[in-house]
């Protein structure tokens, strides 16, 4: 995840603010699943940046099946153009949330993909790319005419993925390692206050028991069916190999 803190850090430095962001992967027996990522910009709405209008309350609730916006607006999709129904038709697996209250300063984000293999989760990001949800004009009146556009990072890029009845394992390719390298910051220190300004959690979820983690960092459910792995902007900056997993399962 190192090479994210890249992205990051320097748009979070100008506001002094702190980040969570959760990514949780959960598989089924055939290799399909269900894979989120969230943000909890919380920290951001108590300071007033997510308000267009200062003194305007804001609160929003809404949950979005794509699937469904795409059968519900066929007919007025049917008339745009070849290549925007093509990009819109991508978004068919995708269902997004958002919750913001600016009374109890809370802002979260998520966003959720069906995969249906390996191959398919790492297409989450080419899926994504150059779509801006905010644009679609479903969201209009839940989000105020809201301008602002979420950008979607792909944190399954840059890992080697691999699922089956007996083993799974995540790691950092090679490529992706000497690329962040590049853009290592030296002077981050583990005290630093800017070592928390951004929280990772990784969450996998499987459909089998868990027998070995060769990750230390790494806990394990108390139903051995799930790992998680919690970091700082410190960690993923300082080892590259933090998130790599390697789980075997029982037999």
């Amino acid at each position: 995840m190192k090479i994210y803190y890249c992205i990051l850090v320097p748009l979070l430095l100008n506001f002094m603010v702190s980040c969570e962001i959760v990514q949780e992967t959960e598989f089924n027996r055939n290799g399909s699943g269900t894979y989120s990522l969230g943000f909890d910009m919380s920290e951001m709405m108590k300071m007033g940046m997510n308000s267009n209008k200062p003194g305007v309350k804001k609160q929003m609730d809404t949950v979005i099946d794509f699937s469904q916006f795409l059968e519900d607006e066929k007919d007025s999709i049917a008339k745009l153009s070849r290549e925007e129904r093509k990009k819109l038709e991508a978004l068919k697996d995708f269902s997004l949330s958002i919750k913001m209250d600016s009374i109890s300063n809370r802002y979260e984000f998520k966003i959720d993909y069906s995969f249906k293999n390996i191959t398919d989760l790492h297409r989450f990001g080419d899926k994504l790319k150059d779509q801006n949800i905010e644009d679609l004009n479903f969201l209009d009146n839940k989000s105020g005419n809201s301008k602002q556009s979420e950008k979607m990072l792909d944190l399954n890029k840059g890992y080697i993925t691999v699922f089956n009845k007996r083993h799974f394992s995540t790691k950092m390719s090679e490529e992706a390692i000497l690329e962040s390298e590049k853009s290592r910051d030296t002077t981050l220190t583990e005290d630093s206050p800017m070592a928390n300004l951004i929280r990772f959690k990784s969450v996998y979820k499987f459909p089998y028991k868990i027998k070995s983690v060769d990750n230390v960092n790494a806990k394990i459910s108390s139903d051995f069916k799930s790992v998680e792995i919690y970091g700082n902007a410190y960690d993923m900056n300082s080892n590259p190999r933090y998130y790599d997993l390697e789980i075997d399962f029982e037999r």
